[in-house]
This record gives structure tokens, C-alpha cells and sequence, in this order.
């Protein structure tokens, strides 16, 4: 199958459609806060924390959940102007979900923003970095933390959410078709 985001084309599996569909997990939220800064990421990483840490999740792993938060949540201040952060789990699948909403403008090229040294438009050369919000690595080690990552632009809004588990399968994340979804 192929999902569209923006101008980025992405192939699937069948096997992979199937393997994991967030929206058929049973959620129950963690918390949630408004993003109006950077430094909006600390308390939204305080409370992606608790979320794992109450499902178990070792120390790394609640960790990696933390760096996606604020990854996250930097993005939607520093590129969208704000949004809103929500964090959830679904404790019987010891599963948590991190997620922001925000009102900024949609991935020129989601391929591109995910590669390291890149943004939405293409690769970031060394001394075009002076002066940015970022280096280009975010988006793709929020891809290399997560079980599951997925895009989802509606109603004017977009919508990036991350689920992680308590241990990160070692093979390389896989595309699929949820919406414009990046999955292992």
C-alpha cells in the first residue's frame, strides 16, 4: 500500500499494515500540556517519564521516551509556533504514546525530515547551520528511538505521535500506510 503526506510517497507491506495499528490499542491518558516554548519540553518530558516509568520501563528505555517528548514538543515551538503535548499508555500492552498536535505549516518532503543533516527541504550543509532552530537530526533519531511513529495532517492540524515500548526491536524501522506512519 503507499500513504501520502505532503509531497512524500511511502510503500508498505501488507504484513506490516497489519502488524501494528495504534488506533485499535486501548489508550488511557498519562497527561497532557500546552506547548507555547522550548522550554515547554521539560515538563512534557516529566510527564512521558512518569508514563513509562509506571509501565516499568527500564532506565534507557524511559529515557528514550523523554528525548522523543522533547523532540517533539521543540519542534512544535520552535517551527509551528505551539500545540499541545499528550502522553498516554496502554498498560497492558506496556506500550506508551507520546504525541503533539500543532498548527505549523505541513513537511515539504517528510523523506528529507527524516534524514539525519536534513530538514523538510533538503540536506542542511555545515555552514547553513549557524543561526538555525536545529541541526536536521531530530525527527530521524525520534525514528530510530520509536516503535511506532506516525504523521497525520487534519483539519489544518498536524499530528506526530510516537509509541514506545519497554525494549526497541534492534531491526531498522520499516514505512507503512497509517496515515503518512513510520513503523518498525
Amino acid at each position: 500500500g503507499e500513504a501520502t503526506l505532503g509531497n512524500a510517497m511511502h510503500e508498505t507491506t501488507r504484513a506490516q499494515d497489519q502488524a501494528f495499528d495504534p488506533d485499535r490499542v486501548s489508550w488511557s491518558e498519562a497527561g497532557h500540556l500546552q506547548v507555547d516554548c522550548p522550554d515547554d519540553r521539560f515538563p512534557c518530558a516529566v510527564l512521558a517519564r512518569r508514563a513509562a516509568q509506571s509501565l516499568g520501563f527500564e532506565r534507557g528505555r524511559v529515557e528514550a521516551v523523554a528525548m522523543v517528548t522533547c523532540e517533539l514538543v521543540q519542534n512544535a515551538a520552535l517551527h509551528a509556533g505551539g500545540g499541545r503535548f499528550a502522553v498516554a499508555t496502554a498498560a497492558e500492552l506496556g506500550l506508551v504514546r507520546v504525541e503533539v498536535i500543532d498548527r505549523g505549516q505541513p513537511f515539504a518532503n517528510l523523506e528529507n525530515a527524516l534524514l539525519d543533516d536534513h530538514d523538510d527541504r533538503g540536506a542542511v550543509l555545515p555552514e547553513a547551520r549557524s543561526g538555525r532552530h536545529g541541526l536536521g537530526c531530530g525527527l530521524g533519531a525520534v525514528l530510530r528511538l520509536a516503535n511506532f511513529v506516525d504523521f497525520e495532517l487534519a483539519d489544518e492540524q498536524k499530528r506526530i505521535s510516537a509509541v514506545l515500548r519497554a525494549e526497541k526491536n534492534l531491526h531498522q524501522p520499516a514505512l507503512t500506510a497509517f496515515g503518512g506512519s513510520v513503523a518498525e
